[in-house]
C-alpha cells in the first residue's frame, strides 16, 4: 500500500476553493452512501466518497490528472442521496474544467469547439441544414400531409425550435417527428437556419466558457427574430 502524501501548502491549485462554496466539500461525513449508488463506483479503483477526500486533503491534482471523473454519467444520484447535500456534480464538472481542453479525452471536447465554430456540433453548413430541413418537409408534404412547409427563419414565430445536430446529419427521416408535433399542436413555429442545436456538449466537458458563449448566441438569435419561447425537442 502507499504512503500518502500530503501537501500542506498548495499555493497553484485553487479547486477546493473553487468547489467548496457550491458543492459543500467540507460537510462529508464519510458515510459511503454517494458510492453506494454511483454506476462507476470503484472503476480504477475510485469512487465519489474517495473524490471527496482526495480534493480534502490537498490531493487536487490526482483529482484532475484522473479520468475517473469523465466516467461519471453525471446522473447525479449521488448529490440526491447525500444526507448533508454535498454537490458532486458540481465538482466533478469543475474537475473536468480544470482539464486543459487539449487533454480532455475522447473527442467530446472536438465536439463542444465545432458548436463554437459553426453553430452545431456536426459542423454543418447553414446550407446543408437548410436543405435537409426542406428535403424531409417535402417527403412529408408527398407522402402525409399535402401542403407542408417547414417554416424557416419565420420571424415572430411563438416557438423557435432546436434539434440534435445528428438528426440532420444521421437521422434525417426522424426530424419529420418534429414537423408532426408542431403540424398537430397547430402552433406557430420556426426552425432557425443557424444556432439551431439542441444539445451542448461544453456542459459535459466543464468548458464554461463555450458552453455560455454557445448559448448566448442562440439567445440573441430567438430575439433577434422575436420568437417568445425556445423550444427544446431533445
Amino acid at each position: 500500500m502507499e504512503t500518502i502524501r500530503l501537501r500542506k501548502d498548495s499555493p497553484d491549485l485553487k479547486f477546493r476553493d473553487l468547489v467548496l462554496p457550491l458543492s459543500k466539500l467540507n460537510l462529508c461525513l464519510t458515510c459511503g452512501t454517494c458510492a453506494g449508488g454511483c454506476p462507476v463506483s470503484d472503476w480504477e479503483g475510485m469512487d465519489p466518497r474517495k473524490l471527496i477526500r482526495m480534493i480534502a486533503l490537498g490531493m487536487e491534482q490526482e483529482v484532475i490528472d484522473s479520468d475517473w471523473p469523465w466516467q461519471c454519467t453525471e446522473c447525479q444520484r449521488c448529490t440526491w442521496v447525500c444526507p448533508m447535500g454535498v454537490n458532486l456534480g458540481q465538482i466533478i464538472k469543475n474537475a473536468r474544467g480544470a482539464r486543459p481542453r487539449e487533454e480532455c479525452p475522447g473527442e467530446i471536447q472536438k465536439t463542444a469547439d465545432n458548436h463554437r465554430e459553426m453553430g452545431n456540433n456536426m459542423r454543418l453548413t447553414i446550407e446543408d441544414g437548410i436543405e435537409t430541413f426542406e428535403w424531409m418537409a417535402e417527403e412529408l408534404e408527398d407522402e402525409q400531409i399535402p401542403g407542408f412547409k417547414v417554416p424557416i427563419d419565420k420571424e415572430g414565430a411563438e416557438f423557435y425550435c432546436t434539434i440534435n445536430s445528428k438528426l440532420p446529419q444521421y437521422y434525417p427521416g426522424d426530424l419529420q417527428s418534429i414537423y408532426k408535433v408542431f403540424h398537430a399542436a397547430k402552433v406557430d413555429w420556426t426552425i432557425p437556419s443557424q444556432w439551431w442545436e439542441g444539445t451542448n456538449y461544453a456542459m459535459f466537458t466543464g468548458d464554461f466558457d463555450t458552453w455560455e458563449y454557445t448559448l448566448r448566441k442562440q439567445v440573441d438569435r430567438v430575439h433577434e427574430m422575436g420568437c417568445k419561447t425556445m423550444a427544446y425537442t431533445e
